[in-house]
Order: structure tokens, then C-alpha cells, then sequence
């Protein structure tokens, strides 16, 4: 009998380590509160999209995220935001991102690459779905879909700091909204 309480004992504490020490987990991420179509650069010209949302481990030793990216869907077609910023007071380009039990929550900003040089927003719904490179490997980590109404689309190209699409949860979807600049971001645009 204590050969066998040992043993037991034994096997739990075995899998007591692996959960803790060697189980590598998964990079989870909550639905993003907000959803952003906007334009960055120094001519406001080069397309963006940003989100806010927690990214978390279910592993007690955390994660490295290589890298994230974006793919927007529209009408059939397909374009990848593949660079990436994050931050909330200020944003860096990613370089690789330490997430780990507790989380991690911060806006995170994607831009198509400089040798994309035609991609417009377009009326109409879009799939977003966002990616995380994690030890080489692509892991889809959330997808979910806005609807960019017609009247937004000329708005955005004239000088509005974007489209933004908050989550309603009594409505169970996201809803568009316009965030136009103050006189002090209006004197920035302009110059």
C-alpha cells in the first residue's frame, strides 16, 4: 500500500511540473473593444488598422509572439497588414512581445507594407482575422467582422482620423462610428 501512495505521489508531482514547467500553452485573445480603419503616415495616405484587446497565456511559463498580422477580407479580395506596432502611450514596431498568464493588453496597430501601393477601404463587410507567429508556426488567434457603410467611405479619405467600430455587447456586433479630428489634430493633418 505505501509503495502504491508513493507511486501516486509520485505521478502527480510529475504532472504537477509538466502542467507548470513544460506545458507550453496557448496564446489566447479576448474580442477587441474597438476596431479602428484609419490612415498613417506622413501623407495620411499609407492604410491602417488598429484594435485594443488582451492577449494571455494558458501556460504558467508564458509565450513569445514572434510577430502578429491582419488579414482583411472584402468583395473577394484579400489584403495582409503585415507590419505591426503596439503600445499605449507611444507605439513601437513589434519585435517580438512576452505574454504570459496575466496578459497582456494593448493596442496593437497593423499597416499594409510600403510595396503596397493601391489598397483603398471599400464600402461593405469586412472579415478580420489576426495571426500570431509563435516559435515559426502562424496561429490564427481571432477573427470577426465590421460592416463599413457607403457614406463612411468619403469621410475617411477627407481628413478624419478614422472609422471606428466599438463592440456592443446588448447588440452582439460592432457598430461604426467617426472619430474627426480637434483643432489641434486638424492643424496637424495640415501640415
Amino acid at each position: 500500500m505505501e509503495i502504491a501512495i508513493a507511486v501516486l505521489s509520485l505521478i502527480v508531482s510529475l504532472f504537477t511540473f509538466w502542467v507548470t514547467y513544460g506545458h507550453r500553452g496557448k496564446i489566447k485573445m479576448t474580442r477587441p473593444t474597438i476596431v479602428v480603419f484609419a490612415f498613417e503616415g506622413m501623407r495620411k495616405d499609407e492604410p491602417k488598422v488598429f484594435l485594443r484587446t488582451l492577449l494571455r497565456s494558458t501556460s504558467k511559463q508564458g509565450e513569445v509572439v514572434e510577430s502578429l498580422y491582419l488579414k482583411l477580407a472584402n468583395n473577394g479580395s484579400t489584403q495582409t497588414f503585415s507590419v505591426w506596432a503596439y503600445g499605449d502611450n507611444g507605439i513601437v514596431r513589434g519585435s517580438g512581445i512576452y505574454v504570459g498568464e496575466q496578459g497582456v493588453e494593448v493596442y496593437h496597430h497593423f499597416i499594409v507594407p510600403k510595396s503596397v501601393k493601391d489598397f483603398k477601404f471599400l464600402p461593405g463587410r469586412y472579415d478580420i482575422e489576426i495571426y500570431a507567429v509563435i516559435r515559426d508556426k502562424k496561429v490564427k488567434l481571432y477573427e470577426l467582422q465590421v460592416e463599413l457603410p457607403a457614406e463612411m467611405i468619403n469621410i475617411l479619405s477627407n481628413g478624419v482620423l478614422g472609422i471606428y467600430f466599438d463592440w456592443d455587447p446588448e447588440l452582439n456586433n460592432y457598430t461604426a462610428n467617426i472619430q474627426s479630428p480637434n483643432a489641434e489634430q486638424m492643424s496637424r493633418l495640415l501640415t
